[in-house]
Parts: structure tokens; sequence; C-alpha cells
């Protein structure tokens, strides 16, 4: 489905409409409007993660997080040696994001 639009006036510097009239004519656009929504939606895509971002750093600084990413990854890390998938090897671990706690014969 179509999702439902609005018609709406903007004002824009001169330079920025003669820069998408010269796309669409390229045919890297199908029209104005086209770019201009895509570039809109482009932009709260960016804030939006940005926002993201900063959370996720604010969690890496929060003790009660670490902590508790601490714990799931020993439970995890268990459960692997359980099931034999503990043998991976130095480089494996390497490459992971979780520093497994334990040992392996091929170190």
């Amino acid at each position: 489905m179509k999702p439902k639009t609005i018609r709406t006036t903007l004002t824009l510097p001169s330079e920025l409409l003669e820069a998408t009239d010269l796309l669409v004519n390229q045919g890297k656009a199908k029209s104005r409007n086209e770019f201009v929504a895509q570039a809109i939606a482009d932009q709260i895509a960016i804030l939006r993660r940005a926002e993201i971002d900063t959370e996720l750093a604010e969690m890496a600084q929060n003790p009660e997080y670490q902590a508790e990413i601490l714990q799931m990854e020993a439970e995890f890390a268990s459960s692997l040696q359980k099931v034999g998938v503990g043998k991976m090897g130095k480089n494996c671990r390497e490459k992971s994001l979780i520093n497994y706690p334990f040992s392996t014969a091929s170190d």
C-alpha cells in the first residue's frame, strides 16, 4: 500500500534546488518530491541511529549493565563448554566480541 502523502511547501536555498534538479535530470531520482522525501527519511534514520548509539554508549558505562553482561557471558561460555564448543581456538576468540573465560588445548 502506498503511504499517505500530504502536500506542503518548502523554502530551499537555490543551490539545493538546482542540485536536486540536476540529479533528477541525470535520472538519479524520479522527481524533486521523491528526492526530498528520501533525503528527509535518510536524515531521520541518521538521527535515530545516533540516539541509539548514544543510549548504547551510556549503557556500556553503566556498572549494573556491565555486571549483567559479564554474568551472561559466563553463563554462555559455560554452556558452550558443556556442549563441546569451548575448543574454538585462540583465533576464533580474538575475532569474537566476547572474551571467553576458559582456555583451550589448541591455544
